[in-house]
């Protein structure tokens, strides 16, 4: 683990909330110029972006904090376990059960006698997939940063189910 005065310093907030905003406007841009609609895949995979490029901004300084704040505190930290592998099922699950969903959903051609599994992997991929996923995750929100975890983990979740909403009747 790196000490924090290894750590590089901390870019300007104004020139991060910059970026941040670029990603949030371009990637609906070229999706509407490259398909004409941006739909709930597009809002999707913007958000994943702009939570990656915010989580590679500032995880590395929130974990040596944290860590400090542990090793203050005497605490030992959580061992893994072997669901926890389920988070990284939840962090691929953003952007590519969406991207999976669309990309089953132009591979067949709909009608009356297939349109119920088409149904039904999309509901497993952009909803069960997500919500499954997360569980594990929440043992992890701790008192500190329980709001952005909490939001974090709310809007990574939301936004594979929002894609598939409409189409699941809710």
């Amino acid at each position: 683990m790196t000490s924090p005065s290894e750590l590089p310093p901390p870019r300007p907030v104004l020139r991060v909330l910059s970026e941040l905003l670029l990603i949030a406007v371009t990637i609906p841009g070229l999706f509407w110029l490259g398909y004409g609609v941006v739909d709930g895949f597009a809002i999707g995979f913007t958000v994943f972006l702009v939570l990656l490029t915010a989580a590679v901004e500032y995880l590395p300084a929130l974990t040596e904090r944290i860590a400090a704040q542990q090793a203050a505190d005497g605490g030992v930290a959580r061992p893994a376990r072997w669901f926890d592998i389920l988070g990284v099922g939840w962090l691929l699950a953003i952007p590519f059960a969406p991207l999976l969903g669309w990309i089953t959903r132009s591979a067949i051609d709909l009608d009356r006698s297939n349109w119920h599994w088409w149904l039904g992997l999309s509901a497993l991929l952009c909803v069960v997939v997500p919500l499954v996923c997360v569980l594990p995750l929440l043992r992890y929100v701790r008192r500190g940063s329980a709001g952005i975890a909490l939001a974090i983990l709310a809007v990574g979740t939301g936004f594979p189910v929002a894609t598939r909403a409409g189409g699941i009747g809710l």
